[in-house]
């Protein structure tokens, strides 16, 4: 079986690992090449007066865990896009498409993971949007299916919207334990239960959805197109 090129899309550093984590693992024992695009960091907030603010001082921890996630789950490859976390709503939503775009285009993937357009964080709406813009097939034919994540802490924690609805399973029971040991990579955004982004909470979450679907543990996502002309 050819080895497929997967395009995994987050909004900030982990959640590839809290949305499908499993996955990305699967995807290589099965010999894919996986691409990561992380659309936001911490270095380059400042405040209003152009000063760099206090959430520089995470920035080379998050440059180191970043490294060591880049070694974990030895990604061909890591983009990194660079805008401001959290501003991703006053950024001109066109120069994010461009980039997104840009980075498809490069990779030229089959599958594209991102995040649930349901959740709370206005960065991973964003994104959902802007991806969302580059998926037409006259644009880029490459991408055969696109998949929705769960992200603990932002798309369970939408009370006002739509909700997250899991239509696609897929079974990590036996990567389970290396998804949580890569979330424990990044120190800077793991907490004691009953912290949303907890081991305990990872390996719940994991259990739940595989009781869902017949399995031991798994990770759920919402089917967003389809082109694979699988009957």
């Amino acid at each position: 079986m050819p080895k497929k090129n997967i395009l995994i899309i987050a909004p900030h550093p982990d959640d590839e690992t809290l949305g499908c984590g499993g996955t990305i693992f699967k995807h290589k024992k099965k010999g894919d090449n996986v691409f990561l695009v992380i659309i936001t960091s911490v270095k380059t907030i400042t405040d209003s007066n152009g000063n760099i603010n206090k959430f520089y001082k995470n920035s080379i921890t998050q440059n180191r865990e970043n490294q060591k996630i880049k070694k974990f789950y030895n990604f061909k490859k890591i983009f990194y896009l660079n805008f401001p976390t959290t501003r991703l709503d006053v950024i001109p939503f066109g120069d994010i498409v461009k980039s997104i775009d840009n980075t498809i285009k490069e990779v030229k993937p089959e599958v594209v993971y991102l995040p649930s357009i349901f959740d709370s964080h206005t960065d991973h709406y964003v994104t959902v949007k802007a991806t969302l813009n580059c998926i037409k097939w006259f644009r880029n034919n490459s991408i055969k299916r696109v998949l929705g994540y769960e992200v603990l802490s932002e798309t369970n924690f939408n009370y006002l919207e739509g909700v997250f609805k899991p239509n696609v399973y897929i079974d990590i029971s036996s990567f389970l334990q290396k998804k949580i040991n890569a979330m424990k990579i990044y120190k800077t955004e793991l907490k004691k239960h009953p912290f949303p982004r907890s081991p305990e909470s990872i390996k719940s979450l994991a259990i739940l959805r595989g009781s869902e679907s017949g399995v031991k543990a798994a990770e759920a996502f919402h089917l967003y197109i389809d082109r694979s002309d699988k009957i």
